[in-house]
């Protein structure tokens, strides 16, 4: 039986009700899962969410408790990939070269730890998620994104509906191609909804375009701040905010290739995850913990 193909947001995995909605969909569709969620199992690092702390254990274990069989996918190698073949793979391509897997029931032990194979995927990131930070914060300090002119960027700042309407933009295979060529993406002319690589720009763009609207007078804001301890406390906490954006697109880049997501970020807000993939896959599949009917015990 072919199984529609399916990728699964962290937010979607946590919930303790999604329990048996992921076995459901482990069984049901080809549930994909980017590197970004095994570094979520894999870390190391407490949280602390209001007034209480989640550990590592308990946040690894809520992510896998559930989940079935999956096909894990490592969007910096396929973007390399595609880089090397000059064409673009498509979901059936990339359904039939990957094989499933299943999360090992030791990591469901508060006592698990990461082993060597394991901490090399917490620290495969650095080139793949250092690019896309140093872009973002090029366009904070430039207040430019290429082939978006001063207008449009100012307009975007002050205007919901200009925003929106900037953004859609970005759904334009002939915009998007420019942009490739302008930051020099491989392939860049020969690009269309068909590959990752457009996905991987398009959602480039628009994050970067939603840290301008939330730092509008970001080089204003770092000269006024005064006490150097401060200005480096804002800085850090920005640059955290921007690898946890990277992580997100991973999400985001692979539900728009293969047209389904399903996420629990569900706001309006043009940041959301539900959001953002409407924005670039308006006939895309989105599908939430309350869209999908819970199988029977």
């Amino acid at each position: 039986m072919n199984r529609l193909p399916v990728v699964l947001d962290k937010s979607f995995a946590h919930p303790k009700k999604a329990e048996t909605i992921k076995e459901w969909l482990c069984k049901e569709r080809t549930v994909i899962l980017p590197r970004a969620f095994y570094y979520e199992v894999f870390t190391t690092t407490d949280d602390i969410r209001g007034n209480r702390i989640v550990t590592a254990a308990q946040k690894r274990i809520a992510a896998i408790r559930g989940m079935g069989e999956h096909i894990p996918l490592h969007l910096p190698s396929l973007l390399q990939e595609e880089a090397l073949l000059k064409s673009p793979l498509i979901p059936p391509y990339i359904l039939s070269r990957y094989p499933f897997e299943r999360f090992s029931q030791s990591y469901l032990s508060e006592d698990w730890t990461p082993k060597n194979h394991q901490v090399s995927i917490l620290n495969y990131y650095s080139d793949h998620i250092n690019y896309m930070c140093d872009f973002w914060r090029n366009v904070l300090i430039s207040q430019y994104i290429p082939c978006f002119s001063k207008l449009d960027i100012d307009y975007a700042l002050r205007y919901t509906t200009k925003f929106d309407d900037i953004c859609q933009r970005l759904n334009s295979a002939d915009f998007i191609r420019e942009i490739a060529m302008h930051i020099n993406q491989p392939n860049a002319t020969l690009l269309d909804s068909t590959w990752i690589r457009f996905r991987f720009i398009q959602s480039l763009i628009l994050q970067a375009l939603i840290l301008l609207q939330s730092y509008p007078n970001f080089n204003i804001h770092i000269k006024s701040i005064e006490d150097d301890e401060l200005k480096k406390d804002f800085l850090t906490n920005i640059n955290i905010r921007m690898e946890h954006d990277a992580h997100d697109l991973e999400y985001l880049i692979l539900g728009l290739h293969f047209g389904s997501l399903a996420t629990e970020e569900t706001s309006k807000a043009n940041k959301s995850m539900s959001s953002r993939f409407r924005l670039l896959s308006p006939n895309g599949e989105l599908l939430t913990l309350n869209s999908i009917i819970e199988p029977s015990p």
